[in-house]
């Protein structure tokens, strides 16, 4: 009982102490990562930004690179929990769902991703730690494709399998889902590019609107022609044999041949 009231009371003022230094770390370690990335950026320096004793990173975060997976969680956290993943609209998206509701379900996941990544883009420390992360991989790569982007690619390829009549895990649902995402990844990564080419393009509240709804239009034309192939290929895989066909192999020339001098 006493353990149960004690995990129910207030924290006590070590507990907030406790808690903002961490978060003190996290914040320094964010802005020293961002600024001069992984490898330059030491411990040391990270503990003399938050003001806080070397030994209490180990404390909290365990190493270096557990400090900075923390960053890379929280900067991923913050960010599907402004754009999350619209789940109600691939529910409704369902096998044997017409096509106004898929593609209904596509526009609004491609909005709310285009969305975040444009957010990402202009938060400077996430926008930052992508480009180098996708650059130059670390360790921590991995976990947060484990972690984030296979859980979200999953549910956008369950969507566009659907759509194009494929498997999920198939090898063309992974190829346009990719395409899809590499879409919204130009706009994010290409910024410098596109502001000197087209500004008007790109900037401001309604052009990243025009510019989402332009990528879902030309997906769904593009998820279209897939489907048709699919379609195509189950079709003659599955045309029945017509009488007589390919019941005698072709004779090759020199069995004509023969059959020629046999005369």
């Amino acid at each position: 009982m006493r353990l149960i009231m004690k995990s129910l009371a207030s924290p006590t003022t070590d507990e907030r102490a406790g808690a903002a230094t961490a978060q003190a770390i996290l914040e320094a370690a964010t802005d020293l990562f961002a600024r001069d990335g992984y490898t330059a950026t030491s411990v040391r320096a990270i503990a003399q930004a938050a003001n806080a004793n070397l030994a209490l990173v180990s404390y909290y975060f365990g190493s270096k690179e557990g400090l900075y997976l923390a960053v890379l969680r929280e900067l991923a956290r913050q960010e599907l929990a402004g754009h999350p993943f619209p789940k109600a609209a691939l529910l409704a998206a369902q096998a044997g769902s017409d096509d106004a509701t898929q593609k209904a379900a596509l526009r609004e996941v491609i909005h709310t991703v285009f969305a975040r990544m444009v957010a990402a883009r202009d938060r400077v420390p996430l926008g930052v730690m992508l480009t180098r992360e996708l650059a130059a991989p670390t360790p921590a790569l991995d976990r947060m494709i484990e972690e984030v982007a296979r859980p979200q690619l999953a549910m956008l390829r369950t969507l566009i399998g659907r759509i194009i009549d494929a498997a999920p895990d198939s090898d063309e649902a992974w190829r346009a889902a990719f395409s899809l995402a590499g879409q919204v990844m130009y706009y994010t990564f290409a910024r410098p590019l596109m502001d000197r080419l087209a500004p008007d393009a790109t900037q401001g509240r309604e052009a990243i609107a025009a510019c989402a709804e332009q990528i879902a239009e030309f997906s769904w034309g593009g998820l279209m022609a897939l489907r048709r192939i699919s379609q195509a290929s189950a079709s003659r895989t599955h045309r029945p044999r017509r009488q007589g066909e390919g019941s005698k192999s072709p004779k090759s020339p020199v069995a004509l041949r023969k059959k020629e001098n046999l005369r």
